[in-house]
């Protein structure tokens, strides 16, 4: 293991995997400078009152990336069910290895509603990178307000993996307007 491995995160139900994940990885892997992008399926999601079996939302992720920097990780339930169980597990499982989580800014909506959202702050730096319209009220989701010091300017995101928690930056010019949610209304 290599203490100068930096890798971003990206967790969710991927359900379907589409495009727009593709773009934040790699857009996360080309200004951050990281070496790769491991995105872990989460089992579920409190969010989302109905989600595929997790099985079938695995297969799909795994079938669907063919970029060799993104890794499908495949964790136990219990470690990929909330955010910061699975920050927690990662970084004890791989403690030599330095994590950024990644996530679309459509998810601050919700963010302080997480399980442990400020431990969550204090545990990873964290990329926001831009989806389409929620950019415009960055300044008002309740996690950006409560942290707001922690904030890393732009101007320094190929060095934003060497920040140490709590840091949070934003990433604009990755916009997709591609769904999940979208994608499965449109096929059922």
């Amino acid at each position: 293991m290599n203490k100068n491995l930096y890798i971003g995160i990206l967790g969710g139900s991927f359900d379907p995997p589409h495009e727009g994940h593709v773009n934040i990885s790699k857009a996360a892997l080309t200004k951050m400078k990281l070496n790769e992008i491991w995105w872990i399926v989460t089992s579920s999601n409190p969010f989302k009152i109905k989600s595929s079996l997790f099985s079938k939302r695995y297969k799909q992720t795994k079938d669907y990336v063919s970029n060799k920097n993104i890794r499908i990780i495949k964790l136990d339930e219990k470690k990929s069910a909330f955010t910061i169980d699975t920050v927690l597990y990662l970084k004890k499982k791989y403690p030599k290895y330095n994590f950024i989580w990644l996530m679309g800014s459509d998810n601050l909506i919700d963010f302080h509603k997480w399980k442990s959202w400020k431990e969550i702050f204090y545990n990873i730096p964290i990329a926001i990178l831009d989806r389409p319209f929620y950019s415009f009220t960055l300044t008002k989701f309740k996690s950006l307000v409560y942290f707001r010091k922690a904030k890393v300017n732009k101007s320094l995101i190929k060095n934003f993996k060497y920040f140490q928690p709590p840091a949070w930056t934003f990433i604009s010019g990755t916009t997709n307007f591609q769904s999940s949610t979208r994608i499965r209304n449109k096929n059922s």
